[in-house]
């Protein structure tokens, strides 16, 4: 069986992350959940562990190189197994955020129906999709007989974040103030109308928060801000303190 290994998102603002090394050589065996390649991002260093069992046919980002998220690492396959890395590359492989490491899942189809035109799904899967306003026959199912598991749908939500993702820059007397967004009206999810502003510490910044933007999102409209003198907001002369920070953000 061919199989991709590709770059997982482990943060809602994660774009690209930088090959740190291959932790097994080409043509080598692999198991299951043996650690493979080692990535950094502008925040943390994880590993990405093999999805399938086989042999490491193909290294396709070597150490050093930048990848995008989703990007095609390598291939795994058996020995002499042939391949075709554009359909490979083309998989549009799901990315999840979060999670030390990546978990591949099986291919998703249209979720089915049963004799009573009702959408198969697990009961854990049917309760978080109307706890989050979802609507089970517009999701894909990974399940037996496509039915829609409860990852399938914690997966449409957190695509539904994603897509609501917004940053920009705010003037605040003269300061910009850089910002992310996510979750609300923009996700299509049920929220609550209380927002969460997340604010960082000394030497912190916004991306600090990047699993919790995702987590908080999607039942929540939640901003996360780079206060002045930090991140990609400005960096104005003078005195920095509590009383400073806290008009920024008022």
């Amino acid at each position: 069986m061919v199989t991709g290994v590709y770059v997982p998102r482990w943060g809602i603002t994660m774009e690209n992350a930088t090959v740190a090394a291959w932790l097994v050589k080409e043509d080598e065996p692999v198991v299951k959940g043996q650690d493979l390649v080692e990535l950094e991002t502008e925040k943390i260093a994880n590993v990405v562990q093999a999805p399938a069992a086989g042999v490491l046919r193909r290294i396709l980002v070597p150490k050093g190189e930048i990848a995008s998220v989703g990007a095609l690492l390598g291939v795994i396959s058996e020995p002499g197994e042939a391949f075709d890395l554009e359909a490979l590359r083309g998989a549009g492989p799901q990315v999840e955020a979060a999670g030390p490491g990546e978990r591949q899942q099986r291919a998703g189809r249209p979720a089915e129906k049963n004799q009573r035109g009702r959408v198969r799904a697990s009961p854990p899967a049917r309760r978080l999709a109307e706890e989050h306003g979802l609507d089970l026959a517009v999701l894909e199912g990974t399940g037996p007989e496509g039915s829609v598991s409860r990852d399938d749908v914690e997966r449409a939500i957190a695509a539904a974040v994603a897509r609501s993702l917004e940053e920009g820059d705010k003037a605040v007397e003269g300061v910009l103030l850089h910002y992310v967004s996510a979750g609300g009206e923009g996700s299509g999810l049920k929220a609550s109308v209380l927002p969460v502003v997340l604010v960082h510490g000394i030497a912190g910044s916004t991306l600090l928060w990047q699993a919790n933007l995702s987590a908080i999102g999607a039942g929540h409209k939640v901003f996360a801000v780079d206060l002045p003198g930090h991140g990609r907001s400005g960096k104005p002369g003078g005195r920095y303190d509590i009383d400073r920070f806290t008009w920024s953000l008022l």
